[in-house]
Order: structure tokens, then sequence, then C-alpha cells
């Protein structure tokens, strides 16, 4: 697709179901079954902001949940078959991707006390040893970002910050990463560093899979640096 919408990657996806229908090999299903998770995933991602952290709660609202419950398991399906012959960093992402978002249907920190939980932290930290520099370093942000909303006893927020700092050392351009550095800063109360950290956020770019969310990740930003200034 020309633009990147969640029109165009969810009419994507459709297109790779039906021409993986007629594929002449189990490799080329495989490889069209992917792309296909991967444009549903693109999907989710720009519906629903990255489902990235907010300073308050989470994005489960019911609409973004309505959504993910339309679309995350198809998408989970679909890269788990595809997992079945291929493996690679792009499968890796697009299963931690669709996983996250099926569950975050249910509820994401409710669902971190579950086998969910674990299956999550189980994903993230295949990301982290296998694929660790994927996307500006994401696997990080994938457990940094369980730490820091999970409920206790799993919930550790100066664990959750390490994290975050492992991927912006990955990655000091990415504006995901310097937000999500600034954002638990401001929540542990290091609200110098914080604003220290947005300044820089907003001096990076969007990249990668960034760029499907960036306009709200830059709103974040300006509005996390504002409450870090005033404080």
């Amino acid at each position: 697709m020309k633009r990147r919408s969640v029109s165009n990657c969810l009419a994507a996806a459709d297109v790779y179901e039906k021409v993986a229908a007629g594929a002449l090999s189990l490799d080329e299903v495989a490889e069209l079954q992917l792309s296909a998770a991967d444009a549903i995933v693109c999907a989710m991602r720009i519906k629903t902001n990255g489902n990235i952290l907010v300073l308050e709660g989470t994005q489960d609202t019911p609409t973004n949940k309505k959504f993910w419950a339309e679309h995350g398991p198809r998408a989970l399906a679909l890269v788990r078959a595809a997992k079945i012959r291929l493996n690679s960093e792009r499968v890796a992402s697009v299963e931690m991707d669709a996983f996250l978002h099926s569950n975050s249907a249910k509820g994401i920190v409710r669902q971190a006390l579950t086998g969910a939980g674990n299956e999550y932290t189980r994903l993230a930290s295949y990301l982290v040893k296998h694929h660790e520099k994927f996307d500006s370093g994401v696997s990080h942000c994938y457990l940094g970002g369980f730490y820091a909303i999970a409920p206790w006893p799993l919930g550790n927020a100066p664990r959750g910050l390490e994290m975050m700092n492992s991927a912006l050392q990955i990655e000091p351009k990415s504006r995901r990463n310097n937000y999500y550095v600034c954002l638990l800063e401001y929540q542990a109360g290091s609200h110098a560093a914080a604003v220290s950290s947005c300044q820089a956020a907003l001096r990076g770019s969007c990249l990668g899979s960034e760029a499907d969310y960036c306009d709200f990740l830059t709103e974040q930003v300006q509005r996390v640096l504002r409450l870090a200034r005033a404080a």
C-alpha cells in the first residue's frame, strides 16, 4: 500500500491471506501469513496509538479494546501459523505485538497476573535475547512497560526505568525511547531528569514503527514536559 492507514493495512492483510490460499509452497504460505499478520498489527498500531504507555492508566478504552478483540486474535493466529516454518526477528516482533494487542482487549493490567502475563514476559525476553536491537530496541520497551504498569508483586518501576534506559542506549535518537525514560523519571519524582529526557525526545525522531503513532507520541512528550517543568 502506498500510504499506511488503518483501512489500507487491513485491506493488505485480506490480500495477503487471499493470495496465501493459492500459494504453491508451504514456505510461500508462511511468508504471506506473516505479511498478513504484520499488516493487521500495523492497523492496530495506527488505530490505537501504538498502545504506548501514558501518564494515567492505559489505553485500553472500550473503543480500543473492541478493535483489539476484533483483529488481535486473527493477527496472532496468522503469525503463529507462519512461525511453524519461519524464524526471524520479524516473526518474533509481529508475534509480540499481536499477543500484546490480543490480550489488551481483556485488560492488560488485569492480565499481568495470569498466564498471559507469563507468556508476555517470555515473548519479550526472547526478543531481548535474540533480537535486542530490532526496531530501536523495542524489546526492552516491552519489558519496561510491563514492569511499569504490572500490579504487585510483578510491578517494579525502577526495573522498568532500567529497561527503558537499555532501549535508549541502543538507539538514543528514538523519540519513543526518550519519552519512556522521561515518563518513568517523572513518575519517580525526578522532574529535572524528566525535563532533560523529554527535550531529548523532541530532538529525536520517530523511527521504525514509531512513525505509525508519531503525532500521538509527540503530544505525550509535550504533555509530560509541561508537567515536569511545572513540578
